[in-house]
C-alpha cells in the first residue's frame, strides 16, 4: 500500500510541476502558441488521470488476490480441520 501511496504522489508532483512549467509559458504569447499550451496542458491531464487509474487498478488487484489467497486459506484450513474428526 505504502508503494501505491508513494507512486501516487510521484506522480501528482509531475503533474502539478508541468502544469506549473505551462503556465508561467502562458503570459505574453500569440493565440497559437495559448492553443498549444493549453494542449499540452490537456495532455498532461489526461496522463495524469491514465496512470491515477492504472494505480487504483493495481490496488484493487492487489486487494482482490490477497482476498482471493486468504480464503483459499481458509478454505484449505476447513477442510484440514474436516479431516480431523
Amino acid at each position: 500500500m505504502k508503494t501505491k501511496l508513494d507512486e501516487f504522489k510521484a506522480a501528482r508532483e509531475i503533474y502539478l510541476r508541468e502544469k506549473k512549467n505551462l503556465t508561467l509559458i502562458r503570459n505574453g504569447t500569440t493565440e497559437e502558441q495559448r492553443q498549444a499550451l493549453l494542449e499540452a496542458q490537456r495532455a498532461n491531464r489526461e496522463e495524469f488521470q491514465r496512470r491515477m487509474q492504472e494505480i487504483k487498478d493495481e490496488f484493487r488487484n492487489g486487494e482482490l488476490r490477497d482476498m482471493i489467497d486468504a480464503a483459499k486459506g481458509a478454505a484449505g484450513q476447513a477442510r484440514d480441520r474436516k479431516g480431523e474428526n
